[in-house]
Order: C-alpha cells, then sequence, then structure tokens
C-alpha cells in the first residue's frame, strides 16, 4: 500500500531509505551521501558543509577555528568569550551616570539594601542593650514562688534573694537546727533552674 499519508507517519526510515534522502558530500570528487554536518569556520557561524563520515573525520581532525589569526587577536577573542562577545563597563563608566554624575537605581535596590541594613543594625544594638528574656512557664512560675519572688524579677534581684534566703535558712545560722533543710534545698533548686535556663 502506497500513500503519502501512511509514508509521513513512518516512525523510523529505513537505513536505505535515509542514504537515498542525503544530499551528496560535498568534498571534491566524494560520491558517497552527506550526512555529517562540519561548520564552515570563523565568519560563517550557523553554516555547515555536508560531509560523509569520512571525510567529516577527516576535516575534524584538521579543523582550526583560529586559523589565521595572530596571537594577540586569539588571546582578545578568548577574553571576549568570557562575557559572550558583549560589550561591558566598568562600575560608573556607563554613558548615563556618567553624564549625570549620579547613579539612577530605578529599582530601589539600593535604597533597600541601605533600609534592611539599618534594620538589622538597630536590632543588633536593641538586642545587646536589652537581652531577651527567657519566656516565663509554668517551671519558672513555681521557681519564683519558691524564692519568694515575682515575675518580672531581674537577674540582680534573683541573686540577691538566693543569697539571702541561702543564709537565713543554713542550719549553720540556726544553731545546727535542720527544720528548714528541705526548704533551703528547695530554693537550691529553684536556682539551679534559674541559671539553666537563662535568668540569671
Amino acid at each position: 500500500m502506497s500513500s503519502s499519508l501512511f509514508d509521513s507517519i513512518r516512525m523510523k526510515p529505513t537505513r536505505s531509505s535515509a542514504a537515498k534522502e542525503a544530499p551528496k558530500c560535498e568534498h571534491p570528487g566524494c560520491t558517497e551521501p552527506g550526512a555529517h554536518k562540519a561548520p564552515k569556520g570563523r565568519n560563517f557561524e550557523g553554516q555547515y558543509l555536508l560531509l560523509c563520515i569520512k571525510h567529516v573525520q577527516e576535516y575534524n581532525k584538521s579543523f582550526n577555528y583560529f586559523n589565521g589569526m595572530d596571537d594577540d587577536k586569539v588571546r582578545a577573542y578568548q577574553k571576549d568569550s568570557l562575557t559572550g562577545h558583549r560589550p561591558t563597563w566598568n562600575m560608573g563608566v556607563e554613558a548615563k551616570a556618567v553624564e549625570s554624575g549620579v547613579y539612577v537605581d530605578t529599582l530601589e535596590i539600593l535604597k533597600k539594601a541601605a533600609r534592611s541594613r539599618t534594620a538589622r543594625v538597630r536590632a543588633t544594638v536593641s538586642a545587646s542593650a536589652d537581652p531577651k528574656r527567657p519566656v516565663v512557664g509554668n517551671a519558672a512560675r513555681k521557681a519564683f514562688e519558691t524564692m519568694g519572688l515575682d515575675e518580672t524579677s531581674d537577674k540582680a534581684a534573683i541573686r540577691t534573694k538566693y543569697k539571702e534566703l541561702v543564709k537565713r535558712l543554713h542550719p549553720d545560722a540556726n544553731a545546727g537546727d535542720r527544720s528548714n533543710e528541705a526548704r533551703m534545698m528547695a530554693v537550691i533548686e529553684a536556682y539551679n533552674y534559674f541559671k539553666t535556663t537563662g535568668f540569671v
């Protein structure tokens, strides 16, 4: 069955039909099909020679893109290739900036960065001046009650109260009386809790 519709939907052409469809090799005197592309060279970007496998291999072995260029031109080409052969300017040398004398920040990127930097500096200064106090949870409330303090007491007040209670409740201060020993142990535990959680 031969139909132009069925022939166009064939998944993969057979090797013989692909060879017949390929143009002839562009190497002088060769009659093989030219199924392989070889770049024409500098100043002919995007243009290719169609060669057979034998001649494309020979062409690739001897191909030199920089043929005919002296060393200075090759170095200049390599340097320009770092930026994709597009022009670049040093910072502040672009024509508009030089004419006006001021860089125009149309997207306000520099202004936003400066505001962000200022906010970070202020936050750091305020954090160092007034360090963040730990959250007062149930355990902290119990420790404050044990020591007879309110929840807003600062480090100095906690230390002073601890020293006062230990001196008052210690058996040596009470002529060897150990009746306050349990209360003194609770005060010591509360103070240790404050130390481990950052209240002191």
